[in-house]
């Protein structure tokens, strides 16, 4: 039946997911890196007034947990999407597609779901085996800013502006704050993520340990070769929603179907010329650049084929 439509409903909170063609190694951390990619998070999350909760950029792939107050997630991550594949292209010297498809994002099915996102993107780089702890990943993450709860002020280079006055603009990057931690103090906020975080960082090193896995370490991490593959690549079963409870799963996988079938007949009446059918709340309308087909096509006749006289 083909793929869920976006879902723009403004009150919910997204664990995003983008990753590079193949899991190349595109990403390799640097500071020039980070700075990069931080001038461009901060330009368009300032620009679209998308909410950041917390964020970590691997080699090969980002992880965010993000709240779209506009109903526009699909711009941020069109601007931000773009701007990353060109400009680590350049860095690279290389041309060709960067990403490997649109970003994924799962919708967050309840408040325990969302610290828990928040926990594994902050503490990504442990689960991977690369650092033990996030604190030493030396790439573009969170951990530091949740900690201390200060902006990030990051700078973005327009290149197709002649006035080197002009060229560098300044952004501030600011994390929001988890609606479940808001009526603590802030010195009792940043406790309980501390707390929170380096439980969850002794969880995945007994883990490693456990399976007999250690970590990369930071020095190799920075001299992984751009563009390699990596010899282990792990990928989660792609589902549109992140929870650890079973019963939320099965309830939004339900009402997820529902409303794709919805979506797809009031997209087949629309693209008929139904202008007046409604769609499922927060879905995007289709194009009209076509009429869907509503029979099968049918064999052209004998005379189609025969060799002109």
């Amino acid at each position: 039946m083909g793929r869920s439509p976006r879902d723009r409903d403004p009150s919910i909170f997204r664990f995003v997911t983008l990753r590079t063609v193949d899991a190349r190694l595109w990403m390799v951390p640097s500071r020039k890196l980070e700075k990069l990619i931080g001038g461009i998070f901060a330009r368009y999350a300032e620009i679209t007034g998308i909410e950041i909760y917390a964020y970590c950029v691997l080699s090969n792939h980002f992880h965010m947990v993000v709240r779209s107050p506009k109903s526009n997630l699909d711009e941020f991550f069109e601007n931000t999407d773009r701007e990353i594949a060109r400009r680590v292209n350049w860095k690279n010297q290389r041309l060709g597609t960067f990403f490997e498809g649109p970003y994924k994002d799962k919708k967050i099915l309840s408040s325990q779901d969302l610290f828990d996102a928040f926990l594994y993107v902050t503490v990504n780089p442990v689960k991977h085996g690369l650092v033990e702890h996030p604190s030493e990943w030396p790439g573009f993450n969170s951990y530091q800013q949740c900690l201390t709860e200060r902006p990030r002020t990051m700078s973005f280079t327009r290149h197709s502006i002649e006035d080197p006055a002009e060229r560098v603009t300044h952004h501030t990057l600011r994390l929001a704050i988890l609606p479940q931690l808001k009526n603590l103090a802030a010195s009792e906020r940043r406790q309980y993520l501390h707390e929170a975080i380096e439980a969850r960082v002794r969880y995945w090193r007994q883990e490693r340990r456990r399976l007999g896995r250690g970590f990369l370490g930071v020095e190799r991490v920075k001299n992984q070769v751009p563009g390699s593959i990596p010899q282990t690549v792990t990928r989660s079963r792609m589902v549109g929603a992140y929870s650890k409870n079973a019963v939320l799963l099965r309830e939004e996988r339900i009402r997820e179907r529902e409303r794709r079938l919805r979506y797809f007949e009031a997209s087949r009446r629309y693209r008929m010329g139904e202008y007046t059918v409604e769609f499922p709340d927060y879905t995007y309308k289709p194009p009209l650049h076509r009429k869907p087909r509503s029979a099968p096509f049918q064999e052209l006749p004998g005379e189609c084929f025969k060799q002109a006289s």
